[in-house]
């Protein structure tokens, strides 16, 4: 037996969708996953109210695959024999191996990952074509209007290098998610052919308010010649199933096969799924005058699975048809077929498919473009608040949002590749394009802007809450820059929610209507002032400054509260703050540092406010906090983690300095000397960091001998890496 090899499969991908309107996310191996994330679906932290009915618990989680939505080709040189690829690697689970060896994966793909934009070579020799796709989000940065639209778009480029003539059909395979799992779906398929494109709208009759997967899918296509499945049961679409009666035994059924024939969308499905014809019996075919079945028949055959059933008994038995029983048999058999594959219901009916069909002559490329998009308004908070999705306010349902996306997409695709492009045009290392475009990915995967405008990034995907103000602290730059007006939404949000004594909510709650109640960080408050200070400079709005500032004294005013000594450094209740595992007391390095800066900004806001008496008195006191920080915190090499009376704890912590970082990135001037900073960062250098292990958030020096604190030796927070803080540190080294 050769040699095996096996690699990690890469689990990252790109998310597709619009900012705060959901996504989907496309991964290296082609599949398409968490296609919750459209429907938004929050999650109940404990410490918020428990459900109060069936909104999440009667509302099942849709049954969508990484190939939900299933992208295969078929091609074929005239008086050769078709050859059929899946243009995904996923794997197989209905074991067509067996009776479908034909059917098969392309044999590799190559994926590129610029945000917002993948791309995709599919490699395989038996192919005789060349196969590329380019998948992107509509982004187009400082426009958040149509950034905000819910879908995205796939651009398939086939290329014909060879000398012989080929046919090539792609076909788009959609599981419709709407109300899956559910009984009495209500769902309505149709297909209209608008200005050279095909359109399937997936929408439903049955608008159960209190249902978050009621709603609409739009999938688009053109390039070719256009055919389609309105509508067909689930098991039929895709690799199929088998299929059997007493009158002609077993055989596989299934779109792909059809595809492979050249007759996928040839029936072309129905706009319903067939529940008049699910009461009709054999007894009742029997009954009927020879003129019923024949026109029964007809209808029947608009589904794929009977036109196949058809097809298959006149290739036998040419002429079956022909005769009174044989045209009954035909008729009983495919209406068996509803029960066989819809269940007692029909909820397995909805699934449909779009096929662009082009030829290739030699040296010819041709694009087949795709676009898809979603609509499910019935968006709810973890509380069972309808909060709708900002979407709602440009589009009626998925397939207005669909028509937007393909009438502007000579507008919005190239803007989005230019700026995925544009990133990575750059001399530096791959690893820095590669680390900003995965961060750029979180303002459409974990975004959310509700109907009333209102909008949040979670602090995890569906974890803690929104415009958490230490996580926005360190990653809300790219928000700042490509989308300013909701990054000001959120700082606006937090203002709002100030306590009256002048404390900063941690976080949004899962409404956005809401904080938790978690007001004792003492980050939060230096955290907010900087924010507001660097949104003003880089915005220029002076309006915006106006709205923030009287939310900005009272933070500064609630400060200076837990300075007890009049050194301009907090002295007391500094325990709690971003690490939450991980308690600091007295005087800690990160806290005075972060206030520092915090006076720096806040003295600059206020001459730009004209407060001269505000930006004197701050400016004086910045001056004795920095003098006070180094008289306290250094101990001769770095900065201590913190001091408290004659108890210091001298663990050498990555965070020592992070207003110094703040300060330089947005143009404030240091509070520190620019030796001590340096000597600092080499010790975190020297002390935190190796190649095996990467930046940890503190460590004591391997030498140390002193007293090692237990709320610090071995804390699971201090002997951790977090994104963040390897980032800005990272930053602060250049």
């Amino acid at each position: 037996m050769g040699e095996i090899r096996t690699r990690m499969a890469g689990a990252s991908g790109i998310p597709l969708g619009g900012v705060g309107a959901g996504s989907v996310e496309l991964r290296p191996d082609g599949g398409f996953y968490d296609w919750d994330e459209i429907f938004q679906l929050g999650q109940k932290p404990q410490a918020w109210p428990e459900n109060r009915s069936d909104v999440f618990s009667g509302t099942p989680t849709p049954n969508m695959p990484p190939d939900a939505l299933a992208f295969v080709l078929r091609t074929q040189i005239v008086d050769g024999e078709p050859v059929v690829r899946t243009l995904g690697m996923n794997p197989n689970p209905s074991g067509t191996l067996y009776s479908s060896s034909w059917l098969k994966s392309v044999q590799e793909i190559a994926f590129e990952q610029r945000f917002p934009v993948a791309r995709l070579r599919y490699e395989d020799a038996s192919l005789p074509i060349k196969v590329t796709s380019e998948f992107s989000a509509p982004f187009v940065p400082h426009d958040a209007r149509t950034s905000g639209t819910p879908g995205f778009y796939a651009t398939y480029r086939l290329r014909n290098d060879g000398d012989r003539t080929v046919s090539a059909s792609l076909l788009a395979c959609m599981r419709n998610p709407i109300h899956d799992g559910m009984r009495d779906r209500g769902l309505v398929n149709t297909v209209s052919v608008e200005g050279g494109t095909a359109y399937l709208d997936m929408s439903t009759i049955r608008a159960v308010e209190r249902r978050p997967t009621t709603g609409s899918m739009c999938l688009a296509a053109n390039g070719g010649e256009l055919s389609w499945v309105a509508g067909e049961y689930r098991a039929f679409m895709g690799q199929g199933t088998s299929f059997g009666s007493p009158s002609y035994a077993s055989w596989m059924q299934g779109l792909y096969r059809d595809l492979r024939a050249g007759l996928a969308g040839a029936a072309r499905g129905r706009s319903t799924a067939p529940t008049e014809w699910r009461a009709l019996t054999d007894a009742d075919v029997d009954a009927m005058d020879i003129t019923a079945p024949q026109k029964l028949a007809a209808d029947l055959c608009e589904m794929p699975y009977v036109a196949d059933i058809r097809r298959r008994v006149e290739s036998a038995e040419p002429g079956a048809l022909d005769t009174d029983d044989g045209l009954r048999v035909f008729v009983k058999t495919s209406l068996a077929g509803i029960s066989a594959y819809g269940g007692a219901d029909d909820s397995a009916w909805g699934d449909g498919a779009l096929i662009v069909d082009v030829t290739l002559e030699p040296g010819e490329e041709r694009e087949i473009r795709f676009a898809l998009s979603w609509h499910f308004p019935y968006h709810y908070a973890a509380n069972e608040e309808l909060l709708g999705h900002m979407y709602e306010n440009w589009f009626a349902d998925a397939g207005e949002a669909c028509r937007y996306l393909v009438a502007n997409r000579d507008d919005i695709v190239p803007v989005a590749r230019r700026f995925a492009d544009t990133l990575c045009d750059t001399s530096l290392d791959e690893v820095y394009p590669n680390a900003w475009s995965g961060q750029l990915g979180t303002l459409v995967k974990c975004s959310w802007w509700i109907r009333n405008g209102r909008f949040g990034i979670w602090e995890g995907l569906r974890c803690c809450g929104f415009h958490t103000m230490d996580i926005s602290y360190q990653g809300s730059f790219s928000l700042l820059a490509l989308f300013p007006e909701l990054e000001t939404v959120q700082m606006e949000l937090s203002t709002r929610y100030q306590r009256d004594d002048g404390r900063i909510p941690h976080l949004l709650a899962v409404d956005l209507q809401q904080v938790d109640d978690d007001f004792e960080r003492v980050d939060m408050n230096p955290q907010f002032v900087l924010l507001t200070c660097r949104d003003w400079l880089w915005t220029g709005d002076r309006s915006y400054l106006e709205r923030q500032w009287p939310g900005v004294v009272r933070a500064l005013d609630n400060m200076l509260l837990l300075d007890a000594d009049g050194d301009g450094l907090p002295d007391h209740d500094t325990r709690k703050n971003t690490y939450d595992n991980w308690n600091f007391y007295g005087t800690p390095s990160y806290i005075a540092s972060l206030w520092l800066a915090a006076l720096t900004a806040a003295s600059r806001m206020a001459a730009d406010m004209g407060d001269a008496e505000r930006a004197g008195r701050w400016e004086s006191l910045r001056e004795s906090c920095a003098a006070s920080f180094d008289e306290k915190l250094w101990n001769g090499e770095y900065y201590s983690l913190w001091v408290d009376g004659d108890l210091r704890d001298e663990c050498c912590m990555a965070d020592q300095i992070d207003g110094e970082w703040f300060a330089k990135v947005v143009g404030l001037p240091p509070g520190l000397p620019e030796e001590r900073i340096q000597a600092a960062c080499d010790a975190v250098m020297r002390h935190d960091y190796t190649d095996e292990g990467g930046l940890l958030n503190a460590a004591y020096p391997a030498d140390f001998a002193g007293t090692r604190i237990y709320h610090t030796f071995q804390n699971i927070q201090a002997d951790a890496n977090w994104t963040g803080i390897e980032y800005l540190f990272a930053a602060l080294l250049y």
